[in-house]
């Protein structure tokens, strides 16, 4: 619902920019000074209305490919905790509609620590993360199997970011640390599945 709230009013606040300036555009009164012929400014005016007629319809064209459409499921929730040199994944503690007791099966049927301690993550479906760190900042970047990064925020004591991704397809992702932390930085490395 919120997408499309946004999406009305994005769509209306370009509506209303084109009609101020053609409203500016039609009223303008070329000064004697100004040395423009008719045909400048009629040429000023069609650029004009080709560029506000092109950027309404890019808004038309690109409002429902926004990343999470009006009545996509909720986000799945996971804790990333970053300390030296490690990453945590637990359950969020605030999954909608759930009792503090519920909240744990409900993590496993959504997302869930395998033995080994890799998360496996749903396929296709928004995954939003509450990452935080317990002693300094942490970069938390996530990639895919060709080694491209997904998405990436800041870890940082005291405060927590949110980064929702959706993977894309089933496999292996990597996060990594992307702000140095100190001398095992570069082992600060953990394994998501999407399943």
């Amino acid at each position: 619902m919120t997408v499309w709230i946004a999406g009305v009013v994005t769509l209306v606040g370009a509506v209303a920019i084109a009609l101020i300036g053609w409203w500016v555009a039609s009223r303008h009164v070329p000064q004697a000074a100004e040395e423009v012929t008719p045909r400048v400014s009629r040429a000023r005016l069609r650029y004009f209305v080709a560029l506000s007629v092109a950027l309404v319809l890019a808004l038309i064209v690109t409002l429902p490919r926004l990343p999470y459409p009006a009545g996509a499921e909720p986000p799945v929730r996971v804790r990333a905790i970053a300390s030296m040199w490690a990453w945590r994944f637990e359950p969020a503690p605030d999954v909608p509609g759930l009792s503090a007791t519920d909240v744990t099966s409900a993590y496993r049927s959504l997302a869930y620590l395998n033995t080994d301690g890799r998360l496996i993550v749903p396929v296709g479906r928004p995954v939003t993360f509450d990452v935080a760190a317990t002693d300094v900042n942490h970069g938390f970047g996530v990639y895919d199997q060709r080694g491209r990064l997904l998405g990436q925020t800041q870890a940082m004591p005291g405060y927590v970011n949110r980064l929702t991704l959706v993977f894309p397809e089933p496999g292996s992702y990597q996060v990594l640390c992307l702000e140095y932390c100190g001398v095992a930085h570069h082992v600060m490395a953990a394994l998501i599945e999407a399943e």
